[in-house]
């Protein structure tokens, strides 16, 4: 059994402005889910980025693209970073924010050289080995963060024209992603 661990939670900001009145209060839902590097734990990945968007207001549209982004970018960790090991950690933390879906993907397998993140050459007909040009194409903005001794952060980044809605909090709980 492949289990997420799940929590959510709010984060509210705001700073006073030199009139004494509070600017406008920035709102982020955050959602952060932990599980094994398994090609099982997909289905219950793309469940729940597509729940996430749709409370931000995405387009249909929009969430199908943002979830086959992240299904690729899961897939590609778990075959490169972990070689198909089911042992191993991918963090995922959802933030929807006024204007846009923040998504970052964090594994501690084996570290990939910033250099070789590239797609490869489309007119190359093969199987396989597109998924880097769907990401890049899907999503507004996409960073990989290599500075960690261990592991790889993808950030993608998905804008949109309407904010979050029900940003109320909740705890987290367990689910089976499996």
């Amino acid at each position: 059994m492949h289990c997420a661990k799940l929590s959510f939670g709010l984060r509210i900001s705001g700073y006073a402005g030199s009139s004494g009145m509070d600017n406008p209060v920035s709102t982020t839902k955050v959602r952060s889910l932990t599980y094994a590097s398994s090609p099982r734990i997909l289905a219950d990945l793309r469940r729940q980025v597509a729940e996430m968007a749709e409370q931000c207001g995405l387009s249909p549209e929009e969430i199908y693209d943002v979830k086959l982004a992240v299904n690729e970018a899961v897939a590609n960790i778990i075959e490169h970073a972990y070689q198909w090991r089911d042992d191993g950690q991918i963090i995922v933390d959802l933030l929807g924010r006024e204007g846009e879906l923040e998504i970052h993907l964090r594994d501690f397998g084996r570290k990939v050289e910033a250099s070789r993140l590239r797609s490869r050459d489309l007119d190359d007909f093969r199987d396989g080995g597109i998924g880097l040009f769907l990401i890049q194409t899907l999503m507004d903005s996409v960073t990989y963060d290599t500075s960690s001794p261990v592991g790889t952060e993808l950030i993608m980044v998905k804008r949109h024209r309407h904010s979050c809605r029900g940003l109320e909090q909740r705890t987290g709980h367990g689910v089976d992603a499996g």
